[in-house]
Protein backbone atom coordinates (compact mmCIF):
# COMPACT_ATOMS: atom_id res chain seq x y z
CA UNK A 1 0.00 0.00 0.00
CA UNK A 2 1.47 3.69 -0.92
CA UNK A 3 1.16 5.93 2.48
CA UNK A 4 1.59 9.12 0.33
CA UNK A 5 -2.30 9.37 -0.40
CA UNK A 6 -4.49 12.20 -0.04
CA UNK A 7 -4.00 14.15 3.35
CA UNK A 8 -7.34 14.49 4.89
CA UNK A 9 -8.78 15.72 8.21
CA UNK A 10 -9.68 13.78 10.76
CA UNK A 11 -13.65 14.97 10.67
CA UNK A 12 -13.42 13.63 7.32
CA UNK A 13 -12.33 10.00 8.57
CA UNK A 14 -14.44 10.36 11.25
CA UNK A 15 -17.21 11.21 8.68
CA UNK A 16 -16.48 8.07 6.64
CA UNK A 17 -16.33 5.98 9.75
CA UNK A 18 -19.79 6.53 11.03
CA UNK A 19 -21.26 6.44 6.91
CA UNK A 20 -19.35 2.90 7.31
CA UNK A 21 -20.76 1.73 10.86
CA UNK A 22 -24.57 2.85 9.80
CA UNK A 23 -24.35 1.32 7.13
CA UNK A 24 -23.85 -1.80 9.07
CA UNK A 25 -26.40 -4.13 10.37
CA UNK A 26 -24.07 -4.95 13.33
CA UNK A 27 -24.89 -2.04 15.12
CA UNK A 28 -28.03 -1.77 15.00
CA UNK A 29 -29.19 1.46 13.83
CA UNK A 30 -33.00 1.18 13.15
CA UNK A 31 -33.98 2.13 9.08
CA UNK A 32 -35.41 5.59 9.75
CA UNK A 33 -32.65 7.00 11.92
CA UNK A 34 -30.21 5.38 10.00
CA UNK A 35 -30.99 7.19 6.59
CA UNK A 36 -31.29 10.85 9.28
CA UNK A 37 -27.67 10.40 10.01
CA UNK A 38 -26.98 9.12 6.25
CA UNK A 39 -28.69 12.35 4.80
CA UNK A 40 -26.32 14.57 7.60
CA UNK A 41 -23.30 12.70 6.60
CA UNK A 42 -23.77 13.55 2.88
CA UNK A 43 -25.28 16.96 2.97
CA UNK A 44 -21.21 18.17 2.51
CA UNK A 45 -22.38 20.62 5.45
CA UNK A 46 -19.65 20.70 8.13
CA UNK A 47 -21.91 20.98 10.56
CA UNK A 48 -24.68 18.66 10.11
CA UNK A 49 -21.70 16.25 9.13
CA UNK A 50 -20.62 17.11 12.89
CA UNK A 51 -23.76 16.91 14.40
CA UNK A 52 -24.03 13.02 12.77
CA UNK A 53 -20.55 12.33 14.11
CA UNK A 54 -21.18 13.71 17.65
CA UNK A 55 -24.72 11.49 17.76
CA UNK A 56 -22.66 8.79 16.90
CA UNK A 57 -19.97 9.05 18.70
CA UNK A 58 -22.25 9.18 22.40
CA UNK A 59 -22.92 5.53 21.11
CA UNK A 60 -19.74 4.07 19.97
CA UNK A 61 -16.94 6.44 21.73
CA UNK A 62 -13.88 4.33 19.67
CA UNK A 63 -11.87 7.52 18.85
CA UNK A 64 -11.05 8.66 22.36
CA UNK A 65 -8.16 6.18 22.39
CA UNK A 66 -6.23 7.10 19.43
CA UNK A 67 -3.49 9.08 18.87
CA UNK A 68 -4.06 12.81 18.78
CA UNK A 69 -1.11 13.89 16.44
CA UNK A 70 -2.17 11.40 13.92
CA UNK A 71 -2.26 12.03 10.06
CA UNK A 72 -5.09 10.94 8.34
CA UNK A 73 -4.63 10.12 4.57
CA UNK A 74 -7.29 8.55 1.77
CA UNK A 75 -4.76 5.56 -0.15
CA UNK A 76 -5.41 3.06 -1.92
CA UNK A 77 -5.20 -0.73 -0.92
CA UNK A 78 -4.03 -3.22 -3.02
CA UNK A 79 -6.41 -6.38 -3.21
CA UNK A 80 -3.40 -8.37 -3.17
CA UNK A 81 -2.67 -11.35 -0.13
CA UNK A 82 1.01 -9.51 1.10
CA UNK A 83 -1.18 -6.75 1.72
CA UNK A 84 -3.97 -8.78 3.84
CA UNK A 85 -0.69 -10.18 5.37
CA UNK A 86 0.26 -6.65 7.34
CA UNK A 87 -3.41 -6.03 8.84
CA UNK A 88 -4.23 -6.72 12.70
CA UNK A 89 -7.36 -7.03 14.50
CA UNK A 90 -7.63 -5.25 18.20
CA UNK A 91 -6.91 -7.40 21.23
CA UNK A 92 -10.28 -8.17 22.13
CA UNK A 93 -11.21 -11.60 23.14
CA UNK A 94 -13.87 -12.32 20.24
CA UNK A 95 -10.75 -11.52 17.85
CA UNK A 96 -8.13 -13.53 19.85
CA UNK A 97 -10.80 -16.24 19.27
CA UNK A 98 -11.34 -15.81 15.85
CA UNK A 99 -7.71 -15.64 15.30
CA UNK A 100 -6.83 -18.28 17.28
CA UNK A 101 -4.14 -15.88 18.90
CA UNK A 102 -2.59 -13.91 16.61
CA UNK A 103 -4.42 -11.02 15.95
CA UNK A 104 -3.66 -11.27 12.06
CA UNK A 105 -7.19 -10.29 9.99
CA UNK A 106 -6.73 -13.34 7.88
CA UNK A 107 -6.12 -16.01 10.39
CA UNK A 108 -9.35 -14.94 11.44
CA UNK A 109 -10.62 -15.39 7.23
CA UNK A 110 -9.35 -18.54 6.71
CA UNK A 111 -10.78 -20.05 9.98
CA UNK A 112 -14.53 -18.04 9.48
CA UNK A 113 -14.12 -18.98 5.65
CA UNK A 114 -13.83 -23.08 6.86
CA UNK A 115 -16.08 -22.58 9.62
CA UNK A 116 -18.82 -19.87 8.83
CA UNK A 117 -20.18 -20.73 12.80
CA UNK A 118 -17.09 -19.20 14.56
CA UNK A 119 -19.01 -15.93 13.75
CA UNK A 120 -22.54 -15.49 12.57
CA UNK A 121 -22.18 -11.83 12.25
CA UNK A 122 -19.14 -11.55 10.28
CA UNK A 123 -20.46 -14.52 8.38
CA UNK A 124 -23.57 -12.20 7.27
CA UNK A 125 -20.98 -9.73 5.90
CA UNK A 126 -19.07 -12.25 4.08
CA UNK A 127 -22.64 -14.04 2.05
CA UNK A 128 -23.14 -10.53 1.22
CA UNK A 129 -19.72 -10.57 -0.38
CA UNK A 130 -20.34 -13.31 -2.03
CA UNK A 131 -23.93 -12.01 -3.48
CA UNK A 132 -21.29 -8.80 -4.85
CA UNK A 133 -22.52 -6.39 -2.15
CA UNK A 134 -19.97 -4.10 -0.63
CA UNK A 135 -19.09 -0.97 0.61
CA UNK A 136 -15.79 0.16 1.41
CA UNK A 137 -16.58 3.49 2.70
CA UNK A 138 -15.22 4.22 6.21
CA UNK A 139 -12.71 1.52 5.79
CA UNK A 140 -10.31 2.58 8.81
CA UNK A 141 -6.87 1.57 8.98
CA UNK A 142 -4.09 2.61 11.84
CA UNK A 143 -0.20 2.33 11.89
CA UNK A 144 2.74 3.48 14.17
CA UNK A 145 5.37 5.69 12.02
CA UNK A 146 8.17 2.99 11.54
CA UNK A 147 5.91 -0.13 11.89
CA UNK A 148 4.83 -1.75 9.19
CA UNK A 149 1.67 -3.49 10.56
CA UNK A 150 -1.58 -1.36 10.12
CA UNK A 151 -4.46 -2.36 13.07
CA UNK A 152 -8.09 -2.09 11.53
CA UNK A 153 -9.85 0.85 13.29
CA UNK A 154 -13.10 0.28 11.14
CA UNK A 155 -13.93 -2.70 8.82
CA UNK A 156 -12.57 -5.67 10.01
CA UNK A 157 -15.40 -7.53 8.74
CA UNK A 158 -15.72 -6.40 5.54
CA UNK A 159 -11.64 -6.90 4.98
CA UNK A 160 -12.10 -10.70 6.14
CA UNK A 161 -14.85 -10.32 3.21
CA UNK A 162 -12.90 -9.22 0.67
CA UNK A 163 -9.98 -11.21 1.30
CA UNK A 164 -11.95 -14.41 1.33
CA UNK A 165 -13.82 -13.40 -1.87
CA UNK A 166 -11.41 -11.83 -3.43
CA UNK A 167 -7.71 -13.76 -2.46
CA UNK A 168 -9.37 -17.10 -1.36
CA UNK A 169 -11.99 -17.27 -4.41
CA UNK A 170 -11.80 -14.34 -6.25
CA UNK A 171 -14.71 -13.70 -7.08
CA UNK A 172 -15.18 -11.00 -9.93
CA UNK A 173 -18.13 -8.86 -9.56
CA UNK A 174 -16.43 -7.14 -6.79
CA UNK A 175 -12.97 -7.60 -6.95
CA UNK A 176 -11.01 -4.84 -8.40
CA UNK A 177 -7.47 -3.93 -8.38
CA UNK A 178 -7.26 -1.58 -5.79
CA UNK A 179 -9.76 -0.20 -3.12
CA UNK A 180 -9.91 3.03 -1.48
CA UNK A 181 -9.42 3.52 2.85
CA UNK A 182 -8.57 6.02 5.69
CA UNK A 183 -4.98 5.23 7.30
CA UNK A 184 -3.82 7.19 9.89
CA UNK A 185 0.07 7.31 10.96
CA UNK A 186 1.17 8.45 14.13
CA UNK A 187 4.53 8.80 16.50
CA UNK A 188 2.83 6.78 19.09
CA UNK A 189 1.61 3.51 19.04
CA UNK A 190 -2.43 2.52 19.48
CA UNK A 191 -3.05 1.21 22.95
CA UNK A 192 -5.31 -1.41 21.51
CA UNK A 193 -2.75 -2.09 19.02
CA UNK A 194 0.00 -5.16 19.92
CA UNK A 195 3.50 -3.87 20.49
CA UNK A 196 5.88 -4.11 18.04
CA UNK A 197 7.73 -7.86 17.66
CA UNK A 198 4.20 -9.22 18.75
Amino acid sequence: MNEKGVVTTCHEMKRRFVLGEINSSRFGYPTQQAQYMKDLLESGDYGLEYKAIQLHQRRYPHWASLPHNTLWTIVQFRLHKSEFEKIYTNQEESWKRLTDGTYKLIDAANNLDADPTRDPNISEVISACRGGKFNPIGITLHSQKGDDRYRVVEGSARLISLYICCINARLSQICTEEIELILGVSERCWKVFPPRGY
